[in-house]
């Protein structure tokens, strides 16, 4: 038995990650208002609101692209087709994420936490690219090695 253990408990996390998003997504507005009462401030920055909105919907595409892998590891589908298009969603989700926190660190917060957070998102899609690419290697030499027998 190949590590069953940790595959259903990746599946598990992204299900719950996934949730928590969504839920975080629909609460967004009253936790922005608590929030702001409780730094003292009255009014909640509408920037604010769209800046976390429009962060959240590559977020979820990454997320729904990591269930994806983590069922076809459960399925084992380590090397998969599939695997590399979810791989090119998390890249390409990243990516734009990492644009939309420069955006929001040059022009909207001008603080260290979005810069921080646009570095992240930079090494995550650094990370996945070139992870999809290993891949797509594995599944040529795969492919290569089934024609030769």
């Amino acid at each position: 038995m190949k590590n069953i253990f940790f595959r259903k408990f990746l599946y598990g996390i992204s299900v719950v990650a996934l949730l928590l998003t969504l839920l975080g997504a629909i609460m967004l507005p009253s936790l922005a208002n608590l929030y702001s009462r409780y730094i003292g401030a009255n009014v909640v920055n509408i920037k604010t609101v769209g800046f976390i909105y429009t962060t959240t919907i590559p977020f979820l595409a990454i997320l729904l692209s990591v269930i994806k892998l983590s069922k076809n590891l459960l399925n084992d589908k380590g090397f998969s087709r599939d695997n590399l298009k979810s791989l090119k969603v998390i890249s390409i989700g990243a990516l734009i994420d990492f644009i939309i926190y420069l955006i929001g660190t040059t022009f909207i917060f001008r603080n260290l936490v979005c810069f921080v957070l646009s570095c992240a998102t930079l090494m995550v899609f650094i990370m996945s690219y070139v992870i999809k690419e290993l891949i797509s290697n594995g599944i040529e030499l795969k492919d290569e090695n089934d024609l030769t027998i």
